[in-house]
């Protein structure tokens, strides 16, 4: 089977600026998809673009075969989305606002859909309870119900743990990973990179309007194997004049540890070029060590700049 969520080439401009450059993503059945970036990368609106909210002013998108701003109406059914407003009536209770919204959607014997997706969520003892009362946690495991109603192929989520404690946080991921086993596949926007990391199976870095690496997590982070490392400076050395002898090979950061120093290398180049600066200024290192490397580092190698 081919991929569910498939965007070529899409082109946006908005207030006479340009959004989008050109984005190329793709996500197949049963996996959750993780669209990372800075603030300002173009998430959000490719996002939109993608349900159909914003029309492209180039490329194309196709959502289980269909365009999404043509057929949105037979779409509308298969699909499931929570955006960064939840949707929720306050004075409504949960089981109010399921009914409310699984009338909208026409959906037959509502009564046990409803409580399948309270259940689902955990949230059956609080069916009748105001939304308003609701932690920011709970009202969105709600919205997280209200997108799964109609029992859609594809679920898509706007930062779907932003400002929600580490409980609740650890909870709605293991919710979406039993999704994604139900073979669901599950679009997130996210900044969070350690959610990514925590659930996604496969993952793109947007920069500047367009998609700058996307592939499976797995060899994104086996393509940076064996470039990460800390390298200790010696006590009478600077960190300035460290990073000044480093940063040709790589992208260097400070280290939790104030006389060391972390160094991202690019390629294999990077790292020859790293480990004999370090063994020929002996007066300014101290040891060299490898680390194993995670969804952070390959962000920063994509997105955090020159050093």
């Amino acid at each position: 089977m081919g991929a569910l969520i498939d965007v070529r080439g899409i082109r946006k401009r908005i207030n006479g600026r340009d959004i989008l450059n050109g984005v190329d993503l793709s996500a197949m059945p049963g996996e959750v998809f993780a669209l990372v970036g800075p603030n300002g990368a173009g998430k959000t609106t490719t996002l939109r673009v993608m349900l159909g909210l914003f029309s492209p002013d180039a490329g194309r998108v196709t959502i289980l075969g269909r365009d999404p701003h043509r057929e949105g109406s037979r779409l509308r059914q298969r699909i499931g989305f929570v955006l960064e407003r939840d949707g929720l009536y306050a004075d409504l209770s949960p089981e109010e606002n399921l009914d409310y919204y699984a009338r909208i959607y026409g959906i037959a014997d509502r009564r046990r859909r409803i409580t399948e997706v309270l259940g689902f969520i955990g949230m059956e003892t609080r069916r009748r309870e105001p939304a308003g009362r609701l932690s920011k946690g709970m009202k969105r495991k709600l919205a997280i119900a209200r997108a799964l109603l109609s029992g859609p192929d594809v679920l898509f989520l706007d930062e779907p743990t932003s400002g929600i404690d580490p409980v609740f946080q650890i909870e709605i991921r293991q919710r979406l990973l039993a999704l994604a086993h139900e073979g669901k596949t599950i679009f997130i926007n996210t900044h969070n990179l350690a959610e990514a990391e925590d659930v996604c199976s496969r993952v793109a870095i947007m920069n500047a309007g367009r998609c700058v690496v996307e592939g499976a997590l797995d060899d994104l982070l086996e393509a940076l194997a064996g470039h990460k490392f800390v390298v200790g400076v010696a006590p009478g050395a600077t960190p300035t004049e460290a990073r000044e002898l480093l940063a040709r090979w790589g992208r260097v950061r400070p280290h939790k540890q104030k006389d060391a120093v972390d160094v991202i290398c690019r390629d294999p180049v990077g790292v020859a070029g790293l480990l004999a600066a370090v063994k020929t200024n002996g007066a300014v290192f101290t040891r060299v060590e490898s680390r194993a490397v995670d969804l952070y580092d390959v962000f920063d190698v994509y997105c955090g700049g020159a050093s």
